[in-house]
């Protein structure tokens, strides 16, 4: 039998924690599956679902993309190497990378760390699925990723990412 996770909300720690517990739950000799369809999130909570999805074995795990696979949901379902599908229909978003940043009612950004660490900090989610865009995108494409612009992407362009 095979158990389902259908993932629809943002990737953030809270959705995380929830997918722990569904996989915590299922029987270790289960094979499962997790339906990606989310508009985005935390890159660095995605590279902590690349590093669980990809420890587990092609006969036990596959990712399936469907609905809207947006921003790190993107980077994390063409990135991960692991047994996957994707649905038909489905579309993608890509544009360069936000950081949170608080700021007070003063307007004055509060972090602990320098802006220059955190708009330097690398995700290797992130820098493999920029490695692959002039190989996939045409040039408009790329410049508008680059310019923090929304590059939508089809079924078929998404599917040029997985090979």
């Amino acid at each position: 039998m095979v158990k389902r996770f259908y993932w629809s909300d943002d990737i953030s720690e809270e959705m995380f924690n929830t997918f722990l517990q569904f996989q915590n739950e299922i029987p270790e000799d289960s094979r499962f599956e997790v339906w990606l369809d989310c508009d985005g999130g935390e890159c660095s909570v995605a590279e902590m679902l690349n590093l669980l999805f990809e420890s587990y074995g092609e006969d036990k795990f596959q990712l399936v993309g469907c609905g809207r696979l947006c921003s790190a949901a993107l980077d994390l379902f063409t990135m991960t190497k692991c047994q996957k599908y994707l649905v038909p229909g489905t579309i993608g978003m890509a544009h360069t990378i936000s950081r949170k940043v608080y700021v007070d009612g003063k307007g004055n950004m509060k972090m602990k760390f320098s802006e220059e660490k955190i708009i330097h900090n690398k995700y290797p989610l992130v820098d493999a699925f920029e490695y692959k865009l002039n190989q996939v995108m045409d040039k408009t494409s790329v410049e508008q990723y680059f310019n923090n612009e929304d590059v939508w992407l089809n079924t078929e362009d998404i599917e040029k990412f997985l090979t």
